[in-house]
C-alpha cells in the first residue's frame, strides 16, 4: 500500500508456480495464452473485476475509487486459453490498511459573540507508505468522522473530515443538548474503523454555583422586597448558560424561576407564597441541565427589624388612677404591609405573651403607624415592666431594655 497524489494505490506481487521446461519466472519469459488472473471480490463473493496479467509480468496495481468498496478481496489463478487453475485464498485488497482511531485529542473552549465554540483536534495514526499525517497530506476517500451523542447514546450528528485536516467546530445551539458527547473514527469510503472513548463536548465547562451573592431590601408599593444579586463564576458567559433560583418553604420548593445570563438579578416581595421564613438557593444552568448548587439563604433573614427608639413614659394622675402614655420612634424609616409594632408587658420578671386584646393580655400588636399606648394603674400591678420590638407575622426583632 502506498499513497501518491492523494491516492491509494495497492501493488499486489506474485511468482509464477510454472514448472516447464524452457520456463523460468525470474527471467521475464512468457508463454502464449497463459497467464495469472487477478480477480476482485465482494464480501459477498460477488466477482467484481478480473484482470488478466502474461506471465511475463508478476504484478497489478488498482486504486481505491468510487468502484470498488473498502473491503474488497483478491484472488490469484494461472491461466491456460479459456482454463483457470486454482485460485489462491482471498485476501484483504484495500483493508489491509488498518483504519486506526486518531490519538492525541485536545478539546479547547472559547467565547465568540457571545456564543461558546468547541474545537476538537486529533493526530491521524493511519501507518501508509507516502503518507504522514503532520504534512497536511489526504488520501481520496479516507478520513475521519466525528459523531455526536446525547446521553442515550443515540447519534445527534456525523461530520467528515478529509485526512488533510485534524479539527471540527461545534458550538452549542438548541440543536446539540448540554451533555453531548463525541468519538473519533477513521473512515475509508462507507467502512469506518474503531472509536475513540466518548469524550465531553460542552460540559467540560465547569457550571461552578454563582458566588458574590447580596441581597438589599427595598420598599416597593408598601411591600417589603429583597433584590438578590449575584456574580456569575464561570469565567466567560454565553448564550444558553442561565442562573435557577429556587425558593424554599421547608423542604418544599415553592417557586422557580430561570434567568439568562445577561441578568444577575431577582426581586422577590414579602407576601404569599414568600414568607419571612422562606429561603433560597441559586443554581448555574447551561440548557436544560443544572450545575452546582449554593448553600441556602433566607431571604429576609438579614432584614433587622430594629426596636423603636427614643422610648418615653409620661405619667398623669385623674379619678384616682395613674395613667402611664408610653411614646417612642419608629426605627424602620419606611413602613410596609406586615410590619408592626409589639409592647410586652412584663411583671415581675416572667413574660407571657397573648395574641388576644382581652382581660390579663399581656402583649399588645400596634399598627406601625401608631407610636403610643397608655396603660392604667388599675389595670395593670404596680411593678408591670414593657419592652418594644418591631415584628412581622409572629417574626419579632430584637427588644428593647
Amino acid at each position: 500500500h502506498t499513497v501518491e497524489n492523494d491516492t491509494l494505490i495497492v501493488g499486489v506481487e506474485w511468482e509464477d508456480a510454472i514448472v516447464v521446461d524452457g520456463y523460468t519466472t525470474d527471467q521475464g519469459l512468457s508463454i502464449d495464452g497463459m497467464g495469472t488472473v487477478v480477480k476482485l471480490w465482494d464480501e459477498e463473493s460477488k466477482l467484481l473485476r478480473s484482470v488478466k496479467v502474461p506471465l511475463s509480468e508478476n504484478s497489478a496495481v488498482f486504486t481505491l475509487d468510487g468502484e470498488l468498496p473498502w473491503n474488497t478481496q483478491f484472488t490469484v489463478q494461472t491461466f491456460a486459453m479459456e482454463h483457470e487453475g486454482d485460485k489462491t485464498d482471498a485476501e484483504d485488497l484495500f483493508s489491509g490498511v488498518a483504519l486506526t482511531a486518531p490519538v492525541n485529542m485536545t478539546v479547547t473552549h472559547t467565547v465568540e459573540n457571545d456564543t461558546l465554540t468547541v474545537g476538537v483536534e486529533w493526530e491521524d495514526a493511519i501507518l501508509v507508505d507516502g503518507y504522514t499525517a503532520d504534512q497536511g497530506l489526504s488520501i481520496d476517500g479516507m478520513g475521519t468522522v466525528v459523531k455526536l451523542w446525547d446521553e442515550e447514546s443515540n447519534l445527534l450528528r456525523s461530520v467528515k473530515v478529509p485526512l488533510s485536516e485534524n479539527s471540527a467546530v461545534f458550538t452549542l445551539d438548541g440543536e446539540l443538548p448540554w451533555n453531548t458527547q463525541f468519538t473519533l473514527q477513521t473512515f475509508a469510503m462507507e467502512h469506518e474503523g474503531d472509536k475513540t472513548d466518548a469524550e465531553d463536548l460542552f460540559s467540560r465547562v465547569a457550571l461552578t454555583a454563582p458566588v458574590d451573592i447580596s441581597v438589599e431590601y427595598l420598599v416597593i408599593d408598601d411591600t417589603l422586597t429583597a433584590e438578590i444579586r449575584w456574580v456569575h463564576s464561570v469565567q466567560d458567559v454565553f448564550a444558553g448558560l442561565g442562573t435557577s433560583i429556587d425558593l424554599w418553604e421547608g423542604d418544599t420548593i415553592i417557586n422557580t424561576t430561570h434567568l439568562p445570563h445577561t441578568e444577575n438579578t431577582f426581586s422577590c416581595a414579602l407576601g404569599t407564597p414568600v414568607t419571612w421564613q422562606t429561603m433560597f438557593t441559586l443554581q448555574t444552568t447551561a440548557m436544560h441541565t443544572k450545575g452546582d448548587q449554593t448553600d441556602f439563604s433566607q431571604i429576609f433573614g438579614d432584614f433587622l427589624l430594629s426596636p423603636p427608639r427614643d422610648i418615653s413614659v409620661k405619667h398623669s394622675y385623674r379619678d384616682g388612677d395613674v395613667t402611664a402614655i408610653v411614646t417612642w420612634e419608629n426605627a424602620i424609616e419606611e413602613q410596609f404591609v406586615g410590619l408592626q409594632t409589639v409592647l410586652n408587658l412584663v411583671i415581675e420578671d416572667e413574660r407571657i405573651k397573648r395574641s388576644e386584646n382581652s382581660e390579663g393580655q399581656r402583649s399588645l400588636f400596634i399598627s406601625y403607624e401608631e407610636t403610643e399606648a397608655s396603660f392604667k394603674s388599675s389595670d395593670l400591678p404596680w411593678n408591670t415592666k414593657f419592652t418594644l420590638q418591631s415584628a412581622v407575622g409572629d417574626r419579632g426583632g430584637p427588644e428593647s431594655e
